[in-house]
C-alpha cells in the first residue's frame, strides 16, 4: 500500500474516533421511568448509574398512586449501608407526593437513586413516575476526542498532498519513426538517410 493511502486510511480512523469520542464527551441523558414500590418495609426501588466529574443529575417524581415517599441519592458505599440496614447517610434526600432534585458528585463513580417507603408507610404500594436527566462535559472523553480529531484532519491533509506529488511513470515507447517513417530505438540516432536497397551484380 502506497503511502497517502496508509496516511488517508489511519487519519480517517482517528478521524471517526475523535468524533465519537467528542459527542460522548458532550452529555445529555433524559431518562422518563415508572416505578412501583411493593408493601413491605423490605421493599424500594432503585436506578444505578454512573455520573463521571463535573455532571449533574437532575429530576423530579410524582407518586400517581399511594402513599408519600422517600427519595435518597447515594454514592457507593451510602447505598452499600442502605441495602443491609434500611439506612445511611444521603448525599440528597426529598419526602412527600412529589419533588424535584439536582446534585453534581464530586467525584467519578457509581450513584443510586433510591425510592422507598415514606415514614410510616411500609404497609402500602406507591407508584407514580420519575424523570432523570444527566449532563455535562466529561473531560476525559472530550479532550482525548478533540486531539483524535485534529490528528485524523492532519493526516488526510498530508494524505492528500502526498497523493498529488505521487506520479506514476510512463514506460517510454520502444522505439519511435521519423519523418522518413523509418523505425528505430530511442537510444539510437536515426539514419541520416533511409536505407537503400540492395544492389545485386
Amino acid at each position: 500500500m502506497r503511502k497517502f493511502a496508509i496516511l488517508l486510511v489511519l487519519g480517517g480512523i482517528l478521524l471517526v474516533a475523535g468524533i465519537w469520542l467528542s459527542i460522548t464527551g458532550v452529555y445529555s441523558s433524559p431518562q422518563d421511568e415508572v416505578f412501583s414500590i411493593p408493601a413491605g418495609w423490605d421493599y424500594y426501588y432503585v436506578f444505578e448509574m454512573h455520573l463521571f466529574s463535573g455532571a449533574t443529575l437532575k429530576g423530579d417524581y410524582t407518586v400517581t398512586s399511594g402513599t408519600p415517599i422517600d427519595l435518597f441519592i447515594f454514592d457507593d458505599v451510602q447505598y452499600l449501608e442502605y441495602s443491609y440496614s434500611g439506612s445511611a447517610p444521603c448525599l440528597y434526600e426529598v419526602k412527600g407526593m412529589s419533588g424535584s432534585f439536582s446534585m453534581s458528585p464530586a467525584n467519578a463513580g457509581m450513584y443510586y437513586v433510591v425510592l422507598d417507603h415514606g415514614p410510616g408507610y411500609d404497609n402500602s404500594t406507591q407508584s407514580g413516575r420519575i424523570t432523570l436527566h444527566i449532563t455535562g462535559t466529561d473531560m476525559l472523553c472530550l479532550g482525548p476526542g478533540i486531539f483524535l480529531l485534529i490528528v485524523g484532519i492532519l493526516l488526510m491533509v498530508a494524505g492528500a498532498k502526498l497523493k498529488k506529488q505521487e506520479v506514476v511513470p510512463v514506460s517510454p515507447e520502444p522505439f519511435q519513426r521519423d519523418q522518413s517513417g523509418v523505425l528505430y530505438y530511442q537510444d539510437a540516432k536515426p539514419p541520416s538517410r533511409p536505407p537503400q536497397p540492395p544492389t545485386y551484380p
